[in-house]
């Protein structure tokens, strides 16, 4: 009778552990499903911080676009205007900021004649 005892212990720890080892099973399974939802999240958070950085971006280009053509359309008529006024009564330092506003090279180092030149 010992012998059929110790089968059927051994039967039930089978069981036993066949079932601890199924739970086990389960509980990887569940946690690798959480850590692809966890990831699959993460990645969809991401990619809307990239799109909505996209999406400022773009806007912001368009509008720094418009506001340099303003100033270019304000300095050509500033300069326009500037024309006009005789360059020979203003100063060097009047001289050079028109020249800055133009985009002349190496203005401050010339003349007030060679920024007169420079200027027409």
């Amino acid at each position: 009778m010992s012998e059929v005892k110790k089968e059927k212990e051994k039967k039930v720890t089978k069981k036993a552990t066949s079932k601890k080892v199924k739970e086990e099973v389960k509980e990887e399974k569940a946690e690798v499903k959480e850590e692809k939802k966890e990831k699959k999240a993460t990645k969809a958070k991401k990619e809307e911080v990239v799109e909505e950085k996209k999406e400022t971006k773009k806007p912001t280009k368009k509008v720094e676009k418009e506001e340099v053509k303003e100033e270019k359309k304000t300095t050509k008529k500033t300069t326009k205007k500037e024309e006009k006024v005789d360059l020979e009564k203003l100063t060097v330092a009047e001289l050079k900021e028109m020249a800055k506003a133009k985009g002349v090279e190496g203005y401050t180092k010339l003349k007030k004649a060679e920024l007169i030149d420079a200027l027409k």
